[in-house]
């Protein structure tokens, strides 16, 4: 799949994009080639309506409910003849396995994180001018850990663990971003552990 947009003189030229922000965190300056939308129903009228070239979802500081709405979202988008070739593109602030799981069934297009980061227009173009194959929700997956492991806290909270460690060990920090969810995990102690027990 091509990058959909060009650089020149470091301007970035798009055909048309619209962005689905259900918890109105992006600050966008708007224009005549961005549609800003605040619900799923919006989005799939004027995806129907405009065929953008990419469509933009946030899935930051979410209710879980609020995220199953969004993953059935991306699936009627890729279902529908009309819009099932618009590429999508899910904005997460970190990586979790599960919802990985859910774009990648749900057939998203790619997956980018901006961490802390405050989103906005131009951090959107920029995501989308270096999106690449490794950014596919697959491909994510297939860089992580098998053995993260998540446990409900409370009703809104998770804590991530190490099921190789019969998740006794809470991961986060450098050791979460740098080693078990990347590649690296491979050469991790517990992943050795744990695969050779298998």
């Amino acid at each position: 799949m091509e990058p959909v947009l060009e650089s020149e003189n470091r301007v970035r030229k798009f055909v048309s994009l619209l962005v689905c922000d259900i918890d109105k965190n992006i600050l966008l300056n708007i224009t005549s080639e961005v549609k800003w939308v605040n619900s799923p129903s919006l989005c799939i009228h004027w995806a129907i309506e405009q065929k953008p070239q990419i469509i933009v979802i946030s899935f930051i500081n979410l209710a879980a409910s609020e995220i199953n709405y969004l993953i059935e979202l991306c699936t009627i988008l890729k279902k529908n003849s009309i819009t099932k070739n618009i590429t999508i593109l899910a904005i997460l602030h970190t990586k979790h396995r599960g919802l990985l799981e859910d774009l990648a069934h749900a057939k998203v297009d790619y997956t980018r994180y901006i961490g802390s980061a405050e989103l906005d227009l131009n951090l959107i173009l920029e995501l989308i001018n270096n999106m690449k194959i490794n950014d596919s929700p697959e491909r994510q997956i297939l860089q992580m850990c098998p053995f993260i492991n998540y446990l409900d806290i409370y009703s809104q909270n998770e804590l991530t663990v190490c099921k190789a460690w019969y998740n006794r060990m809470v991961l986060g920090g450098r050791r979460l971003r740098q080693l078990c969810e990347t590649e690296s995990h491979m050469f991790c102690e517990n992943y050795l552990s744990l695969e050779n027990r298998s």
